[in-house]
Order: C-alpha cells, then sequence, then structure tokens
C-alpha cells in the first residue's frame, strides 16, 4: 500500500482524490471521470505541510496522515500533480493566496445543478457556476494558481475534477510516484 510521503511533498502540489464513499462515486457518474475531488498542498503558519480540501461545508485544513489513513483504509486513492511551468515560487504563492482566501470559504452546493447542466449539454454557459462567495474543491485550486500565481491552469472558470484529468500532460504533470512511499516506512 502507497501513502503520500510528507517528506517529499510542498506548498502547491495538487492532489486529485477518487474517494469511495457515495458523494465521490455519484461524482465521478456524473463527471465521467476517474476522480472526484481535487485539493492542495498548503503550510500552516507553523511551517507544517496539510491539505487545503474545500469540502461541505467550509474550505479547511486537513492533516497528511489524515489523507494516508484514509488512503490505508480504501477510502482513498490519490494522485499527486505539478502545475507544468510553474516555479517553486510560483507553487507557493498559489498555497499562500489558497490560505488567505480560501480557507474558511462556505462550500459552494448550488453549484451542483448548474454543473450537472454542464456535464450533460457542454460549457455553453460562459459565466461561472454557483457564488462568487463560495467555492468547490477544483475551483479552489483554480483560483488559488490564478489569483495566486498569474497562472490558468484550467482554461475555464468552473472547473470540475474531469477538468483537471483533461488537463493532465497539458497544464498538470503527474508526479505521484515522486511522492509516495510504502505504508510502514
Amino acid at each position: 500500500m502507497n501513502i503520500l510521503n510528507p517528506e517529499t511533498l510542498r506548498p502547491g502540489l495538487l492532489l486529485h482524490v477518487r474517494s469511495n464513499g457515495f458523494w465521490g462515486i455519484t461524482i465521478r457518474k456524473v463527471l465521467g471521470s476517474w476522480g472526484n475531488h481535487d485539493s492542495i498542498v498548503v503550510m500552516r503558519q507553523d511551517g507544517s505541510l496539510a491539505i487545503g480540501d474545500v469540502e461541505p461545508h467550509r474550505a479547511h485544513l486537513t492533516t497528511i496522515e489524515k489523507y494516508n489513513e484514509r488512503i490505508i483504509k480504501g477510502e482513498y486513492t490519490v494522485k499527486v500533480l505539478e502545475a507544468i511551468g510553474a516555479t517553486v515560487g510560483d507553487e507557493r504563492l498559489a498555497a499562500i493566496w489558497w490560505m488567505e482566501n480560501i480557507k474558511g470559504r462556505s462550500y459552494d452546493y448550488w453549484a451542483f445543478p448548474r454543473l450537472l447542466l454542464k456535464a450533460i449539454f457542454g460549457d455553453w454557459i460562459p459565466a461561472a457556476a454557483g457564488f462568487e462567495w463560495a467555492e468547490w474543491c477544483t475551483e479552489g485550486n483554480y483560483h488559488a494558481y490564478l489569483e495566486g500565481a498569474g497562472i490558468d491552469l484550467y482554461g475555464k472558470k468552473s472547473p470540475t475534477p474531469m477538468t483537471t484529468e483533461k488537463r493532465t500532460g497539458i497544464t498538470f504533470a503527474n508526479v505521484t510516484n515522486k511522492h509516495i512511499m510504502a505504508a510502514g516506512e
């Protein structure tokens, strides 16, 4: 069983998650994607790393240990992604922006109906789905990189985990093998 290696992770790396609960399975069925959640590695004020998660009800921090527990239990499968062309400084700026602007925001439940319509009929509505004052997971990463580092990783205003998959190899590199270790190491 491979888990995240906290020694190699750094702020600004992105996690693409496949969870096995009801909502994870439902989101994957609607989107037609492998994964159903995106998050970002951030740094706390004390210098320790955490995962910036936008989940119901608010954007919050999850420990790397908690992610690894979920991986070991079979609840999560995680891919680690790196923004192609971003410097370590860009990654840090995105992570800082997430901490200062996304953490604590409300989860954007109202985006789901519009995202469902976009999944069925295509991206024919040019505006972002949902509310400006709330976020969902991939949208938080989009804003962190766009506003924090000036890098548009997604190329659209309402990115989803499926967008992350479509952009892997274009604006994201899958670097999972560099950031995992066997459980118990």
